[in-house]
């Protein structure tokens, strides 16, 4: 697992990495709609569902969504659930390449199962075949990742399939590499052949959160994967504008008792409903006009 660890420890890519410092998070009493129906994806022994499709538009804050999630449910910290982590970003050119996304998932699997049977078979793998941190992400996948787990017993102990996090998928270098990754997690999960792998399921929930790009939307929409798989739409259904809303009048009031010589309200209750507007459930908005 040496040989893993240096392959990975450069790329940043964890919700706890410092790489990310200081990552985003939901806003106290915010997302309230969106992270109790994940929450409880998250926690139901249901063992169907295995994708979760997170979609938003630019600048709706999916990443602190992703993040929030991934503190609340992090085995390091205490919780039972999340076992892996990763968090693309176009403009890193480690957290972009598609060659470090099973790695670091095979990774998190050995380090944060606290199953010391599938951390033995998936040193085992890397044993039998040095080369596959130079194989392509299929391989990666499947001798990492779903082999180890279908050579132990002991996963059938989990009361519910441990959490993987993906976040921006979109920023991941080539649309080709984005349908590649979707396609080799989706058969394995929910494809024809998946049942031939586990009776009951590859003990893995994915919860993939991307911007709709059209690579992406291609593989979800397909037959096979769309009817056996959750999407959330990140639009105002998820009460978004009332959020910023929050959002504007506790950091405007936080401003306000540093500055005395203001009086209040400030700023004026239609100044706020005209900024919320504005924003147009855009959070990266409203946090920039606070910068300001």
């Amino acid at each position: 697992l040496d040989l893993l660890f240096n392959t990975i420890s450069h790329v940043g890519a964890f919700h706890s990495s410092k790489e990310r410092f200081p990552p985003p998070k939901c806003y106290p009493d915010t997302r309230i709609d969106v992270l109790q129906e994940l929450s409880h994806w998250i926690t139901s022994n249901s063992w169907k569902r295995f994708v979760n499709h997170l979609i938003h538009p630019p600048g709706v804050g999916k990443s602190a969504i992703c993040q929030t999630l991934c503190e609340r449910f992090d085995i390091s910290r205490g919780g039972e659930h999340l076992i892996a982590s990763f968090f693309f970003s176009r403009s890193s050119p480690t957290r972009n390449n598609p060659k470090f996304l099973f790695l670091t998932i095979a990774y998190c699997l050995a380090t944060f199962s606290k199953d010391s049977s599938l951390r033995s078979a998936i040193d085992t793998a890397i044993k039998k075949n040095p080369a596959i941190f130079e194989g392509s992400i299929e391989a990666q996948f499947h001798e990492l990742i779903v082999g180890p787990l279908r050579s132990i017993s002991s996963w059938r102990r989990w009361r519910v399939p441990k959490l993987v996090v993906i976040d921006g998928l979109d920023e991941c270098a080539g649309s080709d590499s984005q349908r590649l990754i979707l396609t080799t997690i989706l058969d394995a999960l929910v494809g024809p052949e998946s049942s031939k792998l586990f009776a009951s399921g590859l003990p893995l929930r994915f919860l993939i959160a991307s911007r709709p790009e059209p690579a992406i939307k291609e593989i979800f929409y397909q037959p096979r994967f769309y009817y056996n798989s959750n999407r959330i739409i990140l639009d105002d259904n998820y009460a978004a504008s009332r959020d910023i809303e929050i959002y504007f009048h506790q950091e405007f009031a936080r401003i306000l008792e540093g500055h005395g010589t203001i009086p209040p309200p400030w700023p004026s209750p239609t100044a706020i409903d005209q900024l919320v507007q504005r924003a147009s459930g855009q959070f990266i908005y409203a946090s920039t006009v606070l910068k300001y």
